[in-house]
């Protein structure tokens, strides 16, 4: 009794704990002014002579009521609005990984009972804590959190239909579904690197519905609310239509915005996308495959080398996610790669392009690494017949301590390593030297 309340605050209220805290620490470091990134967002919002965008709408719409602030108001407004956004995707993100199943291989089996196998033991609370904080922390992430760049907006729709996804398979409700389908029009509206990642949308929901996902109602359902989301693609066209210092009808303004998406998404700088799609994407697909306890090997040595080699590769995956959130210079992390310019034919990496999604799908993982390892090293097998030799148990105790040192070690270091970052780029640099351009104008 005493875990399964512990795992339902891990679900529940941990979440939000983690939402205050986040929004706390985002509003204390909140950028001042503007940073070189938010500046185009920020001026073509408060700007009064800005011309109508012709990309995302729902960003538009969403940010249309701070015009309504007064001017020395609308910069902090709109960046306490990044802060929101950003809190409340690291509260998705530890709910997802506190939905994640840690029935995925042989040895999670034998030790964690309970249904759908959701983590249930006593530290249930450090996997999704320990997701947040590397994600919170992360540099890139941390940025956009605290300056109004418009990419933590689109940070959370994707981290909603995550939610959504893992939600369903807890209780089945097709609600579940149709709303990431909706959210996911609407995502795809505003961002274009949703176009990109419909493949893996589309195979997600073949691999969690099975045969019925092929239903004619399911589809039909599924289409629907899909399409009602896309709906948002014309909302701008209209407005351009209507607005008549845009000289645009409203088919040249559909046309406009449709072809920028579709270059911006043929120009993504894919090299980037593959490597460090290892860290994420990759590590992804690991987790969400339940593995046979056997691979035709009915030995015991067959079956010791099988668990030792799913430790080495969830081990692997672990250090190179850890290592990828501190953006080293020699690892695969996206920031590390477009700051070293390995990529001088992608100028689009140089445009600012934060791949904030491969972050938080690494986070995600690291969560669930973290939840393997305290699960298959903390506690033992449910089965009385199974003996662990007496030398594992030394071993797998220090093995876990070195694991919770990990979890309070990695987001120390990220907050020693990025705070100092953040708080020289916090925008007053940038408005002192605007002062000092502008004080002998007129």
């Amino acid at each position: 009794m005493e875990n399964h309340e512990k795992s339902g605050f891990a679900r529940a209220r941990l979440p939000w704990l983690i939402v205050v805290a986040a929004l706390l620490v985002y509003v204390l470091t909140l950028n001042r002014w503007v940073s070189l990134a938010s500046l185009p967002v920020v001026t073509g919002l408060v700007s009064e002579e800005s011309t109508l965008p012709l990309n995302a709408p729902f960003h538009y719409l969403v940010t249309f009521p701070f015009r309504w602030l007064p001017a020395a108001w609308q910069v902090v407004g709109l960046n306490l609005f990044a802060a929101v956004c950003g809190a409340l995707t690291l509260g998705l993100l530890a709910r997802s990984v506190a939905l994640l199943p840690q029935d995925r291989t042989r040895d999670q089996r034998q030790r964690e009972r309970s249904e759908f196998g959701l983590l249930s033991i006593p530290l249930a609370w450090a996997p999704p804590l320990f997701a947040a904080l590397m994600c919170g922390l992360q540099l890139s992430f941390w940025e956009h959190a605290s300056a109004a760049t418009g990419e933590m907006l689109d940070l959370l729709l994707f981290a909603y239909i995550v939610r959504c996804l893992l939600e369903y398979r807890i209780d089945q409700r097709e609600s579940w579904l149709t709303r990431s389908a909706l959210v996911y029009g609407i995502a795809a509206t505003n961002n274009y690197a949703m176009l990109g990642f419909f493949p893996a949308y589309l195979v997600a929901l073949i691999w969690i519905k099975g045969l019925s996902f092929f239903e004619f109602r399911f589809l039909a359902s599924m289409f629907g609310w899909g399409t009602l989301g896309l709906t948002l693609y014309l909302f701008l066209p209209v407005l351009a239509a209507l607005n008549e210092q845009s000289g645009l009808g409203f088919w040249q303004a559909l046309r406009l915005e449709l072809v920028g998406e579709k270059e911006a998404l043929l120009r993504f700088p894919r090299v980037i996308v593959l490597l460090a799609g290892l860290t994420s994407l990759l590590p992804t697909l690991l987790i969400a495959i339940r593995w046979p306890s056997t691979f035709g090997e009915t030995s015991p040595a067959g079956a010791v080398i099988t668990t030792v080699l799913f430790r080495v590769v969830h081990l692997a995956f672990l250090a190179a996610g850890v290592l990828t959130a501190f953006d080293f210079d020699w690892t695969i992390s996206a920031r590390s790669l477009v700051d070293r310019k390995l990529l001088q034919f992608a100028d689009q990496a140089r445009s600012g392009v934060p791949f904030l999604t491969f972050y938080y799908l690494g986070a995600l993982c690291l969560g669930y690494f973290i939840g393997y390892f305290l699960l298959v090293l903390g506690t033992s097998t449910s089965k009385a017949w199974q003996k662990v030799p007496p030398t594992t148990r030394p071993v797998n105790r220090i093995t876990t301590g070195l694991i919770l040192l990990v979890v309070i070690a990695a987001p120390s270091g990220l907050l020693y390593k990025n705070l100092p970052a953040i708080r020289a780029n916090d925008g007053s640099l940038l408005q002192q030297f605007v002062r000092s351009a502008t004080s002998g104008l007129p």
